[in-house]
């Protein structure tokens, strides 16, 4: 269970550096991470854009986000089921 309200949320992730993401016809503030990952001596960086769950209700996989003039492809999303939604991306 969620004490914040969206309006809360969103002034969260402004504060923890939100930057602004285009998806589809809307404008989606959240925070851009570069999660970094090795395995067997590979290693990779997985962007990550962290926002509302409202404002991403209905990204599917495979859609197109662009986000500080990148283009990305949305790979997974994760709700945490508090109002917040992780979009794990790939560069298009």
């Amino acid at each position: 269970m969620s004490w914040e309200t969206a309006s809360d949320r969103l002034a969260i992730l402004t504060a923890c550096g939100g930057v602004t993401a285009t998806i589809g016809s809307a404008s989606v503030v959240g925070v851009l991470e570069r999660d970094y990952a090795e395995v067997q001596g590979i290693e990779s960086e997985n962007p990550i854009f962290t926002c509302r769950t409202a404002d991403v209700s209905s990204v599917a996989h495979g859609q197109a986000i662009t986000i500080s003039g990148t283009a990305y492809t949305v790979r997974s999303r994760q709700d945490d089921g508090t109002g917040i939604t992780a979009l794990v991306l790939s560069e298009s």
